[in-house]
């Protein structure tokens, strides 16, 4: 049997999925129950398309729960290693040559939004500036071209 994969969140990234696994195990699944118990008392299930839909998305409900027990039991939460050095849980101000700043926070995979200023420590930012110092300038490579930025400030 294969080594199972883990799953690395931020203490709060983890807290995240527990309330999405507890809404999805209770309250989304008894809404689906109900919906197909209102759907079954309609009638003729064959030509209902709600009822179908219902189904459905009952059934990706379950998958996504399975999905989510299965991040869970195999999770690990990481903490900032406040020894300077930039882990996942920490943020980040980052400065380029023009002055441009950016701050982000390093994550886990599941928890990366960049719209929320969330990156992946496996995202080109994120895996070039992982167990870096505060004041280390880094090469980031991405779509634009390759980049130097100052790591200005770590949390």
């Amino acid at each position: 049997m294969g080594k199972e994969k883990k799953y690395i969140f931020t203490k709060e990234g983890f807290d995240n999925l527990l309330k999405d696994l507890d809404y999805r195990k209770n309250e989304l699944r008894a809404k689906l129950r109900d919906i197909l118990a209102d759907m079954r008392q309609k009638g003729d299930l064959s030509e209902n398309s709600g009822y179908t839909l219902a189904i459905e998305e009952s059934q990706a409900n379950e998958t996504e729960i399975a999905v989510i027990e299965e991040k869970v039991k195999n999770a690990k939460v990481v903490k900032g290693s406040k020894n300077g050095k930039i882990n996942i849980g920490e943020t980040v101000v980052l400065k380029d040559s023009d002055e441009n700043v950016q701050k982000y926070q390093i994550v886990g995979e599941d928890e990366a939004n960049p719209l929320e200023g969330k990156i992946s420590f496996k995202s080109p930012i994120g895996s070039a500036i992982l167990g870096k110092k505060k004041g280390k300038k880094v090469k980031i490579k991405s779509p634009a071209g390759k980049k130097t930025w100052t790591i200005v400030e770590v949390n």
